[in-house]
């Protein structure tokens, strides 16, 4: 009889062991799905913010510098999807600056220089505005509207034109000259293999 109570009462505690590992068991197995569902949504969300990111346009407007003293503006879609509908008003602050373009569609990459007015388009006119402010819309492929407004700080850029002066067109001439010096020799070489073709 004794032994019969003992072996229930070991039968009592096995299950119990038993019941108890059962519900760590589930408890655990409950905690690592809901751990997986939230890595999956997270996961889910950012190859959705990158699938939206490699189609998305974004239009940006940065100054253009010719020479030593003339500035245009460039508008380039720097994005990767088509920005139709585009927008710019561009203003000044302080005033002195308006401007309002627009294009019916801009492919990624595709940019446009705009010719500033006779009395700012000098380089240092430029400069002296502390900001340029672009308020810029346009809508993607899909028709998804995007508003917002870019906005060229011009403080550091006319203390570093005294401090760190610029030469652009001696570094483009360079180039145009690296440029006529492949030309040249394309033009030699071409010549070389239509009088080896006459022979």
């Amino acid at each position: 009889m004794v032994t019969t109570i003992r072996r229930q009462r070991v039968v009592g505690m096995a299950e119990d062991i038993v019941s108890w590992s059962q519900t760590i068991l589930a408890a655990a197995l409950l905690i690592a799905t809901i751990m997986y569902a939230w890595h999956t949504a997270t996961m889910a969300r950012v190859a959705k913010q990158q699938m939206e990111w490699s189609r998305k346009p974004i239009i940006a407007v940065s100054p253009d510098l010719v020479g030593p003293a003339t500035v245009f503006l460039r508008i380039q879609n720097v994005g990767a999807g088509v920005a139709r509908a585009a927008k710019v008003k561009i203003s000044s602050k302080p005033e002195g600056l308006a401007l309002s373009w627009a294009h019916p569609s801009l492919l990624p990459l595709q940019g446009f220089t705009l010719f500033l007015p006779e009395k700012t388009s000098d380089l240092r006119t430029f400069a002296a505005f502390e900001k340029i402010v672009a308020e810029i819309s346009f809508s993607d492929i899909e028709g998804t509207p995007y508003n917002y407004t870019d906005t060229l700080e011009l403080k550091d850029f006319r203390e570093s034109m005294d401090t760190a002066p610029t030469v652009w067109e001696k570094s483009d001439e360079a180039r145009q000259e690296s440029q006529v010096k492949a030309l040249e020799s394309i033009a030699t070489a071409l010549k070389d293999i239509r009088s080896a073709m006459k022979r």
